[in-house]
């Protein structure tokens, strides 16, 4: 074996070592197999095991090798969706791709393997050029495309009057074509999650979705001169066995076309040059002495230590994307990338070494990819659903109807009550009602149309809400008094480390940053709720409150429900803040006594910046030496006692607190608005909903999850509640899976072999972790992607929540099996939890969730400790939640005033505008719902890039929007108007101004008389400016449309 003389890269190998496959050990795997490597110099195929290894590998190539084309063969879901016509054809085209511009292409043995085809039909499109559109619809349909209401997945397409919406699987974003007639008058891409244009083009092919019936072998698509980089060809080999095994029993339950047999792949392939990357150095006939690096997460000493050990003639280069680590690291004469790598390593015989945030932080940033939820997918309501009006009750929503009305016909919303009565409401109203979820198997009572018993619950309801916010304002009134300290606004060193946040921050984000810094900045001591799903930016906020106060020469305290959690945010918090000298403390049961004692000594005397600890934290014997800012994350895991006496130990203190599912009693009060609430909605770009089952044990379905899991090269959460029988259960497991890792954890196990064994799996050194709920908050493990629970009748919503978002964190598809003894009666609020964890499945849900819980439970009264309260149990909590808010805001004065408007025109969204119901209603209700001048200015322009030039209809529905909102602001109390006049109550010398400026108006003591018909309201509300846009804006806005992006 030869271990020395080996050239830099593998491309200056011979000929002959290509063509025997000759054999490469490299210990160290990840970015550390590219530098072995070394950038192409002709078309390359790299074969890794798994979907993980493949992103990983071309999310490396975007740093080592910036400039070589990089394209990736994916490999289809086990789910069903992968023989979808339009993800072969996707597939096919980036074969073609390769075949034509060569290049890398990354693949896994299931993506080869897979079916794929080659379109048979292409259909250009040009700017300015007759095509036709119904001849384009035909040619949609008879290719394959599916009809939808709103274009989201490849194959797709919509079609909205002038504009026709289509995902072509040849690209990477959907696209929209304007027409004028028959003419294409614009040809743009645009966002799947929030449907806007991103760029323009000239010219396009659009490819047929059908293949062709003959399909050109895969070795067709081998580029002249293509080589093979196999890396670990034994896991490669088990990989394709497990994926061949899984494929065949999806086909037994789902039309499927065959597999290319793994033999016939290992074949063709055998027929390129290659090279093989071995971990097994026994199996090696080169070696490559590249070795992987320790893990610091934040011990900044220890990497010090580390680059005294790799002075001259080492050469150290730092990766990363934290401009504070790029800092610290040019400061102690390391070279410096402004870019990431999956993991770093030392080549030994080079003298090299490449450290990325993963060891220095124990963070990873992958590119983002994958696609969001299209929101008009949320807050629908749907024909059959149970809703709620605020006049006239309990229904169920039929449907859309058209209504002849003045001459013409408009859409109204049918709903039907007690008696199969129906009553037919407008559009307009579509604000005042709220979805209603009964409890499944419930069937609700309607209520009637006379209204008596409705009227007599509305009531009642508002009676407890104004008793609500009475006493809620006493607290309020009471916690203002209290005196605080109030942090200085933000220095160059505050800003110097938001910068270094390897992430774009959502909108949701930064609004939740600046609400805890202004709270923070007041005299008053802050009471702040952060809602946001798991893994949706909420240790962020913390992390920047934390260093806030930090620099105002405060203490702070971290406390969190579990071990766990608290190493986790240790090392977080660490890697962020270490190189800005921040100290760290922890205090949890893996910590020794002695340390304990001294870190507890440290904080009393100030040496401790950040304190983080479970419960410890709240004991008698840890002071603080200035205390400023305490930090609650997972809120509903701590009882009450924790709390209050968190309370009267630190009144004065400002406090956040962080949760995904606040418990009841929180809802209540951040509702309430005696606590400050913060919503962070918006998930990261990449991530999927996870796909969730609520059933009855089965052996089948479990085998088929796990060993799904594993073929991707992923692992396995199987959580067992009992620690009496949890051996038992894991035993089971290692029968089924022989070849897989396993390992078992739970919470009676003493500190150091749980730690350790929690710490394997983290690292990825086992497969399937069998453990109970102690992994509920705390792990963030990118490969961990599947989620089976055992005896899930036994946990709460909030729990099971919890335990699903520990999987499905990163673009993998993640799956959570919530299931109960196929032999055992379970109780009907167990399985209402079950449906509803099953049911509310899509992002950012947390927050609904705890709405759902309410309505399974009760709601608890909102001052006091009960959990069984009144008020909403009649009216829906949604509905009492709004009369709560006008409550409080007419006894602290701050009633929002709107415009009484009365109109006899026509305003609604027409069907040959926007033909789909789904649609219209999601944006009647963004309409309606609209808070400011500024979201109904950005929604016109949302609705003329999505659907084509505004009808008057529509422009007149957003002409009414507005005036309802800011009329008031300019002193109209009311407005009534027709076709022939148009009759304004108010303050009329204010308005005279701007009525004058009209023209047509007559002026009178108290009302004004103007024209009648929509132009005249048009016109009026276009003059009303709150301030905040003026027409060139307008334009502004219009133009950063269509600026950037790619296809």
């Amino acid at each position: 074996m030869a271990s020395d003389g080996l050239p830099s890269g593998f491309f200056q190998l011979s000929q002959e070592r290509w063509h025997r496959g000759t054999s490469v050990h490299v210990a160290a795997g990840g970015a550390a197999w590219l530098w072995a490597c070394g950038a192409p110099s002709s078309p390359l195929l790299v074969l890794l095991p798994d979907g993980n290894q493949v992103r990983d590998f071309l999310w490396n190539a975007e740093s080592l090798w910036p400039d070589v084309g990089r394209l990736h063969l994916e490999e289809p879901s086990l789910t069903g969706e992968g023989a979808r016509a339009a993800l072969l054809l996707q597939r096919g085209e980036t074969l073609s791709r390769w075949h034509r511009g060569g290049g890398l292409l990354v693949a896994s043995p299931g993506a080869l393997m897979a079916p794929y085809s080659v379109h048979d039909r292409l259909f250009p499109v040009a700017r300015g050029e007759a095509v036709g559109r119904e001849t384009l619809l035909r040619w949609l349909q008879e290719t394959g495309y599916e009809r939808v209401d709103l274009v989201w997945a490849p194959g797709q397409f919509v079609v909205r009057g002038s504009i026709v919406d289509l995902f072509d699987p040849a690209y990477r974003l959907p696209l929209r074509l304007e027409f004028f007639d028959d003419d294409i008058e614009s040809l743009r891409s645009f966002r799947p999650e929030d449907q806007r244009s991103v760029a323009t083009f000239d010219r396009l092919e659009l490819h047929g979705i059908h293949g062709r019936s003959e399909l050109p072998p895969l070795e067709a698509f081998f580029p002249a001169e293509a080589r093979l980089l196999l890396c670990d060809p034994a896991k490669i080999e088990t990989q394709a066995e497990a994926f061949s095994w899984l494929w065949s029993r999806l086909a037994e339950e789902e039309s499927l076309p065959p597999l290319l047999p793994w033999l016939d792949l290992a074949f063709t392939l055998g027929r390129l040059p290659r090279i093989r990357i071995e971990k097994d150095l026994a199996r090696s006939a080169l070696r490559r002495n590249i070795l992987p690096l320790p893990s610091f997460r934040g011990r900044w000493r220890d990497v010090e230590a580390s680059l005294v050990q790799w002075s001259s003639p080492w050469q150290v280069t730092v990766f990363s994307r934290n401009a504070q680590v790029l800092l610290w690291a040019r400061e102690r004469g390391c070279r410096t990338v402004e870019g990431s790598l999956s993991n770093g390593f030392q080549d030994l015989d080079n003298r090299i070494v490449c450290l990325t945030d993963t060891e220095l932080l124990g963070l990873s940033t992958p590119p983002s990819g994958g696609r969001s939820v299209p929101r008009e997918w949320s807050d629908q309501i749907h024909p059959g659903q149970w809703v709620i009006h605020e006049d006239y009750g309990l229904g169920r929503f039929l449907g859309v109807e058209r209504v002849d009305v003045s001459g013409g016909t408009q859409e109204h919303l049918a709903l039907q009550f007690a008696e199969d009565r129906r009553l037919l409401i407008p559009t307009a109203q579509i604000d005042r009602l709220t979805p209603h979820h009964p409890a499944p198997g419930e069937e609700p009572e309607p209520d009637d149309l006379r209204r008596r018993n409705w009227k007599k619950a509305v009531e009642r309801s508002r009676e407890s809400a104004q008793e609500t916010a009475r006493a809620l304002l006493e607290i309020y009134a009471k916690r203002e008094t209290l005196q605080g300290f109030a942090f200085p606004p933000d220095d160059a060193l505050q800003e110097a480390f938001e910068s270094s946040f390897p992430y774009v921050e959502t909108n949701d984000q930064l609004r939740a940053i600046d609400d805890v810094k202004r709270d923070m900045e007041r005299p008053v001591p802050m009471d702040r709720l952060i809602v946001g799903d798991v893994g949706y930016g909420k240790t962020e906020v913390a992390l920047r409150a934390a260093f806030k106060a930090v620099l105002a020469g405060k203490q702070v305290a971290l406390l969190v429900p579990t071990t766990l959690l608290a190493q986790q945010h240790q090392e977080t918090f660490s890697g962020r803040l270490g190189p800005f000298g921040v100290e760290i403390g922890l205090l949890s049961r893996f910590v020794t006594t002695a340390t304990q004692r001294k870190i507890i000594a440290d904080t009393a005397e100030g040496k401790i910046d950040i304190l983080i600890g479970t419960h410890r934290l709240v004991q008698k014997d840890v002071d603080f030496r200035d205390l400023g800012l305490l930090i609650v994350d997972e809120e509903h895991r701590f009882g009450v006692l924790h709390k209050e006496r968190l309370k009267e130990r630190f009144p004065h203190v400002d406090v956040l607190t962080l949760t995904a599912t606040p418990i009841p009693r929180t809802l209540h009060l951040s509702l309430g608005g005696i606590r400050d609430i913060s919503l962070i909605s918006t998930p990261p770009r990449d991530r999927h909903p996870v796909i969730t089952v609520a059933g009855p044990w089965r052996d089948d379905l479990v085998r088929r999850a796990v060993a799904r899991e594993l073929a991707r090269g992923g692992q396995v959460f199987f959580v067992h509640n009992r620690v009496r029988t949890i051996g038992a259960r894991a035993e089971m497991l290692r029968r089924l899976f022989p070849e897989s890792r396993l390992s078992v954890a739970h919470g009676q196990m003493a500190e150091g072999p749980l730690e350790r064994t929690v710490a394997a799996f983290v690292r990825g050194e086992s497969d399937i972790l069998v453990c109970t709920t102690i992994v509920e908050s705390g792990l963030d493990i990118a490969r961990a992607n599947t989620l089976i629970v055992d005896d899930a009748q036994d946990l709460g919503l909030a729990q099971m929540y919890q335990l699903r978002g520990r999987v499905g964190r990163r673009s993998e598809q993640a799956f959570a099996l919530f299931l109960y003894p196929d032999d055992k009666e379970i109780s009907r609020e167990s399985r209402e939890r079950l449906e509803a964890i099953a049911e509310i499945a899509d992002l950012g849900t947390g927050y609904r969730l705890s709405l759902r819980d309410l309505e399974i439970r009760g709601g608890g009264e909102i001052i006091g400790t009960s959990q069984h309260g009144h008020g909403a149990d009649r009216v829906g909590y949604l509905y009492y939640y709004k009369m709560l808010e006008e409550e409080i805001a007419r006894l602290k004065g701050e009633e929002r005033r709107e415009t009484v408007i009365e109109v006899r025109i026509p305003a609604s969204i027409s069907e040959g505008y926007i033909p789909q119901p789904a649609i219209r209603l999601a944006l009647y209700r963004r309409i309606l719902r609209a808070r400011n001048g500024s979201e109904l200015r950005d929604l016109a322009l949302e609705l003329d890039d999505r659907f084509g030039t505004m009808p008057s209809g529509v422009a007149f529905l957003l002409a009414l929007a507005r005036l309802r909102l800011l009329g008031a602001t300019r002193g109209i109390a009311r407005i009534v108007s027709g076709e022939d006049q148009t009759v304004i109550e108010g303050d009329i010398p204010r308005l005279a101004p701007l009525l004058l400026a009209a023209g047509g108006w007559l002026l009178t003591e108290g009302r004004a008389f103007g024209p009648g018909g929509s132009p005249a309201l048009v016109d009026l509300a276009s003059r009303i400016d709150d301030g905040n846009a003026d027409e060139s804006k307008k334009e502004g806005l219009h133009r950063d449309v269509f600026q950037g992006g790619e296809i």
